[in-house]
């Protein structure tokens, strides 16, 4: 069990090694939740706000549900352009409008379609 443990961390550190100019490897998770996607956003304003943007350059990013939407929002975003993908993220969620609408048959279209909402708000947001 060591034998493969230790195998298995050495490939581990061997993909993130040197990903970083420093050589760190940063994972940037967020949940979801609605109204967390502001408290977020807030959150990653401060930290690119008030670190070093070495030290908010993320190598890996992933999310759940309205974590999802901003990790995939935030990293289209080159390094050193963190700012603007929050100024971004900001008029997101300050104009409110809504990521998804409900089909106008809600009821008898999730038969013929994949779910009971229309995601295409979502899909020209992203």
């Amino acid at each position: 069990m060591i034998n493969k443990l230790s195998i298995f961390s050495y490939s581990l550190f061997s993909l993130t090694d040197g990903i970083s100019p420093d050589a760190k490897c940063r994972i940037l998770a967020l949940r979801g939740g609605g109204v967390h996607g502001a408290f977020e956003v807030g959150a990653l304003k401060a930290l690119v706000n008030n670190l070093d943007p070495l030290e908010v350059h993320y190598d890996y990013l992933s999310g759940v549900s309205v974590g999802a939407i901003i990790s995939s929002y935030f990293s289209i975003y080159d390094f050193g352009k963190e700012k603007e993908a929050i100024q971004s993220l900001e008029e997101m969620f300050m104009t409110n409008k809504p990521f998804f609408k409900f089909w106008p048959t809600y009821v008898l279209e999730p038969f013929w379609k994949s779910s009971i909402i229309d995601p295409t708000q979502l899909y020209d947001l992203l």
